[in-house]
């Protein structure tokens, strides 16, 4: 486990914090659907396997790539402070794009963006890492399913 917990009775759906007009909506980002958007996938399949044109070899090395990607970054996202979480959040947050994690890619976004308003020193934005914690350990054990499929 990276940061924090994980509850298999517990579903985490994402909010968007952001408006269309780049405002913020109050709110905690865990607090529900996106009326929008909709709920963010842990893990969208359609999107892995039209990346990998089907290829389940090609999906399960990214898949493998991927979880290295998530045991090392994870500590650094919940716990490092201002720009090496900052960099490590860009990082993930572009893996996650390209194999379909799309609320870890949120999450990551969301804690990129308070790294680099914060500067080096700033250990704000502790409600997000810990719901990064949160979708970390939901993906790492999404990606640990499909991989033992």
């Amino acid at each position: 486990m990276f940061c924090g917990t994980w509850s298999a009775d517990k579903e985490i759906v994402m909010k968007s914090p952001t408006k269309i007009d780049g405002s913020r909506r109050p709110g905690g980002p865990i607090s529900g659907q996106d009326s929008a958007a909709g709920p963010r996938k842990m893990l969208d399949i359609l999107h892995l396997e039209r990346q990998v044109l089907g290829d389940m070899q090609l999906r399960d090395e990214l898949l493998r790539l991927y979880a290295e990607q998530l045991m090392a970054l994870g500590p650094l996202i919940c716990g490092a402070p201002g720009q090496a979480r900052s960099e490590a959040a860009h990082t993930l947050r572009g893996a996650s794009l390209a194999i379909g994690a799309l609320a870890l890619a949120h999450v990551c976004g969301e804690l990129e963006a308070q790294g680099n308003e914060a500067g080096e020193a700033g250990q704000g934005g502790e409600e997000t890492r810990r719901e990064a914690a949160l979708v970390i350990e939901g993906t790492r054990r999404r990606v640990a399913e499909l991989l033992r499929s």
